[in-house]
């Protein structure tokens, strides 16, 4: 657990999580209305994102130019996902949430109709990972503190458990 050794993730204070839980999985929410599946049946990011939501975190993730506007993170998740498309709402309401929760940040810039975001990383990919394994283990530690290090402990070999202590 890295995220437990590093300073930058040893207060985990500014972590809201909420979770609730239905009869097949737990739902966490980081801010009060970014509510995210934790399917632990998937791999990667696919236990917590949507394949079009992984598709605009790394586009968004591998620019290192200005920011990309909503448009162009629309056009390529949708050149991206092969014979599905995903509206222009669900991508601008995805990025927003992630500048919400300090996942990616935003420049706004003056355009023709007005005023658009060109957005550009937060945090980086091992950093998202973090913020997420985090948010998770926060949540199980509050409602199951002692399940949650007994649990951690039985899945951890001997050099990892002597990392942790360090």
């Amino acid at each position: 657990m890295i995220l437990l050794k590093q300073k930058r993730w040893t207060d985990l204070s500014f972590l809201q999580a909420k979770t609730f839980i239905d009869d097949k999985f737990e739902y966490w929410a980081l801010g009060d209305d970014v509510p995210i599946v934790v399917d632990p049946s998937k791999d990667g990011l696919e236990k917590v994102l949507r394949d079009y939501q992984i598709e605009a975190l790394k586009l968004v993730w591998k620019n290192e130019g200005e920011g990309l506007t909503s448009r162009m993170v629309y056009e390529d998740v949708n050149k991206n996902l092969k014979g599905k498309t995903i509206s222009r709402a669900s991508i601008i309401n995805f990025l927003n949430a992630m500048v919400d929760e300090s996942v990616l940040d935003y420049e706004e810039e003056t355009c023709k109709g007005g005023m658009r975001r060109k957005y550009q990383k937060g945090l980086d990919e091992d950093g998202f990972k973090q913020y997420v394994a985090a948010s998770v283990f926060k949540s199980l530690m509050k409602d199951f503190p002692k399940q949650t290090l007994q649990g951690l402990k039985a899945n951890l070999d001997e050099e990892s458990l002597k990392y942790l202590t360090q």
